[in-house]
């Protein structure tokens, strides 16, 4: 799983491995060149050359790094968001209403998740939403998708790093303090997630005036937003709570304003192992935690979550964009499979064939003329078994049609989380398969995955589709799995 973490002035990049019950990070590495600069809220930004920066890098990106079978994750700065606000709401219609009246800008000019939803008290819901200009994503979807590269996922800085700290059950603020951009984001289980612009905490207004009117103009800033937080929050928080910074110019925090108020560093959570210096992994805590969204064991990332909320995956791309890399990351490992049978069959055949060449052509010496002979008898029956391998060969191209015909009948509304193909028995003159593939569907209506199966069963490539299993989680998403026959050709 390859992530990067995007920031004005650097660019960092990881990849790890995923097991059972714990994280390997394999790679890191930070570029000494930022990207989001590209961007401007609220002001005309030029999205041609946006995309022209961000497929360079991506370019890049791909030379260094393999991250065909699980695309990329991206972190961005929360300063990039329109909004991060907290909606209390009771119905959906009362949701959509508060959200358009807390947005400053058109519902329809934005791409908005729902990050996290609590009912502490059982009768309102408090939806944490991110909300995102669409042109700053959309730029980077279509630099991705020139370069080749699958966008997996994009989330605040924020999320990944509330998922990673693992502190849920308590108040956690952050505040990210660049060269011409700061902005302060609170986490409260209660009373959830919201934004405030910390401008005037930019390290090159600080930089520019008096040591003594910087920690001044620090400490203003900081009571501001504690008066803004406890009004959100009700007049419960303390004075002086402290923060977690994030800056890429660690000489700022040095300022007496920002050093009073500054956290208990955090680490990496017990089951991530690295050789990432332990001074050092706070700053890469927003792209541990965006891997998480898919880490196997979901219970321990979120164990000190009250069990009034959820968490969700802060992924703002819209729904196309997910549906589109999933399918081409599902056909991108059917592809890599079949490549790999492939090759170890056409490895197999040319080392046979060379071996054939080197004692057909060679004069072979007295010694070795009877297991020359025995050689002679056992190759009738390796050829036989070439021949079975190079037929399997020729079926395994027909995963292809079999995959694509599968994407074909898939409604919308409906993901496939597993797609496992097996292959046939070759050397049977009837190639049905009772067992041909087995699919594993998700969907919010179970009706539309009966559909999808009903789709299959229509199709003269498969035959015998049956639904397997069906289950429905706590939050009402059908999973089911479907085992699909194959036609006689």
């Amino acid at each position: 799983m390859v992530g990067v973490f995007f920031e004005p002035m650097t660019t960092k990049v990881c990849n790890v491995s995923l097991g059972n019950q714990k994280m390997d990070v394999d790679y890191h590495q930070v570029f000494r060149r930022g990207y989001t600069g590209l961007f401007k809220k609220y002001e005309n930004w030029d999205f041609e050359f946006a995309v022209k920066q961000l497929s360079s890098f991506f370019s890049t990106l791909r030379k260094e790094i393999n991250e065909s079978k699980d695309g990329i994750y991206i972190v961005i700065p929360d300063y990039l968001f329109t909004a991060v606000k907290c909606i209390r709401w009771q119905t959906p219609e009362e949701f959509t209403r508060e959200l358009a009246d807390n947005i400053p800008i058109s519902l329809d000019e934005i791409y908005y998740c729902e990050a996290m939803k609590s009912n502490p008290d059982g009768q309102v819901n408090i939806s944490s939403v991110y909300a995102i200009e669409k042109g700053i994503i959309d730029a980077f979807y279509k630099a991705a998708l020139d370069s080749g590269i699958i966008i997996k996922s994009i989330e605040a800085a924020s999320l990944g790093y509330f998922r990673a700290a693992g502190e849920m059950d308590v108040e956690n603020f952050i505040a990210e303090v660049y060269a011409y951009q700061a902005c302060g984001v609170y986490f409260s289980v209660v009373a959830g997630i919201f934004m405030t612009d910390l401008s005037d905490l930019a390290y090159s207004k600080l930089f520019k005036i008096t040591p003594s009117d910087a920690n001044a103009q620090i400490r203003a800033a900081f009571k501001l937003n504690d008066d803004a937080a406890n009004k959100v929050y009700d007049g419960f928080l303390d004075e002086g709570v402290p923060y977690t910074f994030f800056t890429d110019d660690k000489s700022v925090l040095e300022f007496h304003g920002f050093n009073e108020r500054i956290d208990i560093e955090k680490k990496f959570p017990g089951y991530v192992k690295s050789y990432i210096q332990p001074k050092d992994q706070l700053d890469w805590l927003p792209l541990i935690g965006t891997f998480l969204q898919d880490f196997p064991d979901q219970r321990e990332v979120y164990k000190t979550l009250p069990k009034y909320a959820r968490f969700y995956s802060g992924n703002i791309i819209s729904d196309e964009m997910k549906r589109s890399a999933h399918v081409e990351l599902l056909k991108r490992r059917v592809i890599s499979t079949c490549k790999k049978v492939s090759a170890l069959l056409v490895l197999a055949i040319g080392i046979e064939s060379g071996l054939g060449f080197y004692f057909g052509s060679s004069d072979i010496p007295s010694n070795l003329q009877s297991d020359y002979v025995a050689a002679q008898e056992e190759s009738k029956l390796i050829d036989k078994e070439f021949a079975i391998l190079d037929s399997e060969k020729n079926e395994h191209m027909n995963f292809l049609v079999a995959y694509s015909n599968i994407l074909n009948a898939m409604p919308e509304g409906v993901f496939i989380s597993d797609l496992k193909m097996m292959q046939p028995d070759s050397s049977k003159k009837d190639k049905q398969s009772a067992n041909f593939a087995t699919v594993t569907a998700v969907s919010a209506d179970p009706v539309l995955i009966q559909n999808f199966a009903a789709q299959l069963s229509g199709n003269g490539k498969f035959t015998n589709v049956t639904i397997s299993k069906m289950d429905t989680d706590n939050k009402n998403v059908a999973k089911a799995d479907i085992l699909i026959g194959r036609s006689s050709p």
